[in-house]
């Protein structure tokens, strides 16, 4: 990690600290974290120091996260960044759900829960989902930050845990840790509402509480959130600087 210090144009006084890093899974973008208070002295500096950190560190984008309620959002607005993907961070339970399940439905869908909790990655099924996972996550990413890291990488950082369902069209897959829906992906739209549902009434049988992320460039977690009354959940938004 490297980190810049941008000080004020007349005086001298710090108005910042930018740290600096790559991220091994996307290494085509750079990562920045900027630490600052005085966003009104940063916008008042007239040389481009942005456009010097994209210089120093060889002309990637400039990649910043930040929730949707920071301040330094609107500052990276007006700085020329453009807000390129939200991330909504949802904590459900049953009771949020717009439609009721049960063991009925769950086994209707055909999820296999026990016989699908596979602890060795090289299991055929479990590669498989992986597989499936890591074109849609590339897919899905594309336009944001490219998915630069190899499959096996991409699988080392995977849940041990997989749900998933076949039907005659199509696979559908969950990689679940805990109480969490870690990614959730299927090769076709058909009939993923009626998966997503039933693993979230599978995860209800042993949690009060499930946790997941939805990004808006990914349709199938877009899809999962769109399965519960759920209002006001925080985003955490992703700007690039090109």
């Amino acid at each position: 990690m490297k980190e810049y210090t941008i000080f004020d144009d007349v005086g001298g006084e710090i108005l910042a600290r930018i740290e600096v890093h790559k991220n091994n899974s996307h290494y085509g973008n750079t990562y920045i974290r900027i630490k600052s208070s005085d966003f009104a002295g940063l916008s008042s500096i007239k040389r481009d120091f942005f456009g010097d950190i994209r210089v120093s560190e060889g002309g990637a984008p400039l990649q910043a996260m930040v929730y949707s309620d920071d301040p330094l959002a609107g500052f990276l607005i007006f700085s020329g960044f453009k807000r390129r993907r939200s991330c909504f961070e949802a904590e459900v339970s049953a009771g949020d759900m717009r439609f009721e399940t049960g063991k009925e439905f769950i086994e209707k869908i055909g999820i296999l829960s026990h016989e699908a909790v596979f602890s060795d990655s090289d299991s055929e099924l479990y590669a498989e989902c992986a597989e499936l996972l890591f074109e849609h996550y590339s897919k899905t990413h594309a336009d944001v930050n490219p998915l630069t890291a190899s499959f096996a990488d991409f699988c080392a950082k995977l849940p041990q845990t997989v749900y998933f369902a076949r039907s005659e069209h199509a696979l559908y897959a969950a990689f679940v840790e805990g109480n969490e829906i870690a990614y959730i992906c299927a090769s076709s739209t058909d009939g993923f509402e009626n998966f997503a549902a039933a693993v979230c009434s599978l995860l209800f049988c042993k949690f009060d509480k499930i946790f997941f992320e939805a990004d808006d460039i990914d349709w199938a977690a877009m899809s999962l959130l769109s399965l519960f009354e759920y209002e006001d959940a925080p985003t955490f938004d992703t700007y690039i600087l090109d």
